[in-house]
């Protein structure tokens, strides 16, 4: 990738295909998101909105300059770390949080505790309800996420190379 330009561009189809994707496994297929899975949503909504006003907006896409792709692999290696952390929740090799597990607490009664169940239902973190050739949706986010960091440096790299000459 020459350009800040492309780049976007790539990052923008990237985000609208992984978002559109989550969305339609919620509302078309049924699968509810746990905690993690929605917390993983937002570095894209990031990535995408910035990316779509750099297209946009040329003038932010130039003052962005170089800045422009160290952002995006910022945003992409901290979603590749909240996407890895939900894998290591997955496979029981870190404790999640207190929000991915159902409340065991707080009820009084017996329709205290039906009500909580029915009212509230919690979808665990730390189990896998999907995966394709052994990999969750997490693994693919960490995958896909790794990808577009490491095409927003190589993206940084070869904009600082073309500036030096």
């Amino acid at each position: 990738m020459e350009s800040s330009k492309g780049l976007a561009a790539i990052i923008l189809a990237g985000c609208v295909a992984v978002l559109g994707g989550a969305l339609l496994f919620e509302h078309v297929g049924g699968l509810a998101p746990c905690v993690l899975c929605l917390w993983q949503r937002w570095p894209w909504w990031v990535a995408g909105a910035i990316a779509a006003l750099s297209l946009v907006l040329p003038p932010v896409r130039r003052r962005a300059g170089p800045f422009l792709p160290l952002l995006f692999a910022l945003i992409f290696a901290g979603s590749f770390l909240l996407a890895a952390y939900h894998v290591a929740v997955e496979q029981h090799w870190v404790a999640g949080p207190a929000t991915c597990s159902a409340p065991l607490s707080g009820a009084r009664t017996l329709a205290d505790f039906q009500r909580m169940i029915v009212d509230r239902p919690v979808v665990r973190c730390d189990e896998v309800p999907w995966a394709l050739f052994g990999i969750s949706l997490a693994g693919f986010n960490a995958i896909f996420s790794l990808l577009l960091a490491a095409l927003a440096l190589r993206t940084a790299g070869r904009l600082r190379q073309g500036s030096a000459r």
